[in-house]
């Protein structure tokens, strides 16, 4: 999982302004971030190592009206390899080109072990007499790699925007006066940001879709014209987006909302209900609140929010490797005093390995909790994704492992444990038939994992 997001401004951007929006994208991936740039009609690349707010590129006099850029996630297969986005390349025949792109792509060949090498040699290769344009080697990719991907291409005055047929990564625009803004989710400008406020809507590349963009005018030059299942990734909607977000025309928070107000509904722990006010829940920042505050409301049970996250730690689940993970959890957030003696429900959108969950468990309970009841927004993860969400093998995952929820709870250390199971998610989710819902149940859609 990545964050792509291009600005094309018909005035100049400093590049610090342009900074600060990829910075609204830095929880789709904290490994690196990169930016490519148009100067007098050539373009220069530079991809750095680490989070964006801890570059300090105040003093860097660059301006221009076009900038890509890019925050990546290492998926699986990538960890050993340092491919960093955006991707600028130079063909003998068409001339140069920039792109960066968020997904995972099924290599079939052994000869890549990242998939950016393969999309950049796939550009390179087909630099040939036997294609006319750079547009026919972008629509020869697109008929040849059906998944996973959503990618912004920039070629002689042209932006491309890609999106795979089974649409399984989402990518927008929105288009103002004088700014066109193009992104893994929408990005919410405000007067801090250096540019003006779009408000505008933000509009879907459609699943098999390219789109060019020139001189301000957008036209689709191709769509995929076949028989295929739309895969919408449904643990965008659960984990990844930010909750302003809305793909596909269904807003994020509001159905986080609904699976708290769901789980709500199924709700038989008979010592919460039966004793309602014992009880505080709090929402685990900041992708579990909206459910947990949802949740609270429809049980009538008292929401505070006695956790907060601290602002130095970022994603955990992104992270490398476990031993990461298992340090950084430790230092995630931090509790409030009220927590001592008090029963808490602890809400979260999802549970993918447990580490966290099991640290804070514990941490609450040295703190002083009497009891600590886990409720989850989402059902259990079980399976692997090969879509661009590092879940590489099943032994990692925590419900793979603990198959018994009684099981799980004794791991995790929590007096009860809850998922909002597939059935009743798909109640209050609409579009539901056009997910991809891989990981929980190893439906994938027919896109062949």
């Amino acid at each position: 999982m990545c964050g792509i997001l291009c600005l094309n401004s018909k005035n100049n951007i400093d590049l610090n302004s342009f900074l600060i929006i990829l910075h609204k994208l830095q929880h789709r991936g904290q490994y690196s971030f990169g930016y490519s740039y148009l100067n007098n009609n050539k373009l220069y690349t530079e991809n750095i190592r680490g989070l964006i707010k801890n570059h300090n590129i105040n003093n860097i006099n660059i301006k221009s009206n076009l900038f890509i850029g890019h925050t990546r996630y290492i998926t699986s297969g990538s960890k050993t390899n340092d491919v960093t986005q955006p991707v600028l390349c130079r063909m003998s025949k068409f001339g140069e080109f920039a792109f960066a792109f968020n997904g995972n792509i099924t290599i079939s060949t052994q000869e890549y072990d990242v998939d950016t090498l393969y999309i950049k040699d796939y550009f390179l290769k087909a630099d040939s007499n036997k294609y006319s344009s750079f547009e026919a080697i972008l629509i020869a990719f697109m008929e040849d790699c059906d998944r996973a991907y959503s990618m912004i291409v920039y070629h002689n005055d042209c932006i491309y925007l890609l999106r795979d047929r089974y649409g399984v990564r989402p990518l927008m625009y929105s288009v103002n006066s004088n700014n066109i803004i193009i992104g893994s989710e929408c990005i919410e400008l405000d007067v801090n940001d250096g540019v003006e406020k779009s408000q505008e809507a933000y509009t879907d590349v459609k699943a098999g879709e390219i789109i060019r963009i020139k001189d301000f005018k957008l036209e689709s030059i191709y769509t995929f014209e076949g028989n295929t299942n739309i895969g919408n990734c449904l643990f965008e909607y659960i984990y990844f987006m930010n909750k302003t977000t809305t793909w596909n025309s269904i807003n994020v928070e509001e159905v986080r909302g609904k699976y708290g107000e769901k789980l709500a509904q199924i709700e038989n722990e008979t010592c919460i209900l039966n004793n309602k006010k014992d009880y505080i829940v709090v929402g685990i920042p900041k992708s579990g609140i909206p459910s947990a505050k949802s949740y609270a409301t429809t049980l009538g049970i008292e929401y505070k929010q006695f956790i907060t996250k601290n602002k130095n730690i970022n994603r955990t689940f992104i992270l490398d490797t476990e031993a990461e993970r298992k340090k950084i959890a430790n230092q995630k957030y931090i509790f409030y005093e009220n927590i001592k003696n008090s029963r808490l429900i602890i809400f979260d959108d999802s549970i993918v390995r447990g580490i966290t969950m099991e640290t804070l468990v514990k941490s609450l309970k040295e703190f002083g909790a009497l009891e600590v009841h886990v409720r989850i927004a989402s059902p259990q993860i079980k399976y692997t994704c090969g879509y661009g969400i590092d879940i590489p093998t099943r032994n990692e995952l925590l419900m793979n492992k603990y198959d018994l929820i009684e099981n799980a709870v004794k791991y995790l250390g929590c007096d009860s444990l809850t998922f909002l199971d597939l059935d009743n998610l798909s109640s209050c989710m609409p579009k539901f038939n056009t997910m991809c819902t891989g990981c929980f149940n190893n439906d994938y859609k027919e896109l062949e994992w």
